[in-house]
């Protein structure tokens, strides 16, 4: 379903939307994403390859982890390392590089700066998924079938609820970047498809309001500075507001 709305109705529904946490462990209402453009709910590991270079991918991802597990270990030693192939997977994605995970939130004020960050000639989008299971015990998921392993404990076995090729899951938040977003990642068993959501819907955020919105959304404290923590965010938020804000007196 595809839906445009006009700024009262953001906040409205928005506001709706922080309410709506589910006391059950481990689900909330509403997991969101934000797009500064529309463009499919693809992971970064597969963007531009064909379907035809699924065989690639099969190869080519094991050799990004195992790559970024080489060059990562010297920067790890104070720290404690990742324990399965999962964590490791979760720490590449956060670095920036190529995964077959797609970052996503459970603040929808987080998905609307995301919506609304750049791309002022083009419509953003926000995805919402209803009825979320999201795991936290991502040491037990398996990474063929995304669900947690049977042989680890019958009463821990939870099949993705939301999504036929995939589930959701919550990283460890041990960086304030993730804490700030409320990031969750959701894992897919076919990255080369778009997955399909049972409760799915796609608000278009018109260009014309993007400004305001980022405007708006900085007076609540929804800034870059508090979406990337520390001086990458000063600069981004300089950029954002300041840069932008002489540039239109040009």
């Amino acid at each position: 379903m595809e839906e445009s709305l006009t700024l009262n109705q953001f906040w409205l529904y928005f506001h709706d939307g922080i309410k709506d946490l589910n006391p059950v462990k481990g689900m909330v209402d509403k997991v969101f994403r934000g797009q500064s453009q529309d463009y499919p709910l693809l992971p970064s590991i597969v963007r531009g390859l064909s379907e035809g270079g699924k065989a690639f991918f099969d190869c080519h991802e094991p050799n990004v982890i195992s790559a970024f597990k080489r060059g990562a270990r010297a920067f790890l030693a104070n720290r404690e390392k990742p324990s399965c192939e999962l964590e490791w997977m979760v720490l590449a994605q956060h670095y920036g590089c190529p995964t077959r995970l797609l970052d996503w939130t459970t603040n929808p004020l987080v998905a609307l700066f995301f919506a609304s960050e750049s791309h002022d000639d083009r419509d953003g989008v926000i995805h919402i998924v209803e009825d979320s299971m999201i795991e936290d015990r991502i040491e037990y998921i398996n990474l063929k079938t995304c669900y947690v392993d049977q042989e680890i404990n019958s009463s821990l076995v939870i099949q993705p609820t939301v999504a036929d090729a995939g589930t959701f899951i919550r990283p460890p938040y041990e960086d304030q970047r993730y804490l700030n977003q409320s990031t969750v990642l959701f894992l897919s068993v076919e990255p080369f498809n778009e997955p399909s959501f049972r409760k799915h819907r796609k608000l278009i955020v018109p260009h014309h309001l993007k400004a305001e919105i980022r405007s708006s959304l900085r007076e609540m404290g929804v800034s870059a500075y508090f979406i990337y923590p520390g001086l990458e965010g000063v600069a981004r938020d300089i950029k954002m507001y300041v840069c932008r804000s002489q540039a239109a007196f040009r």
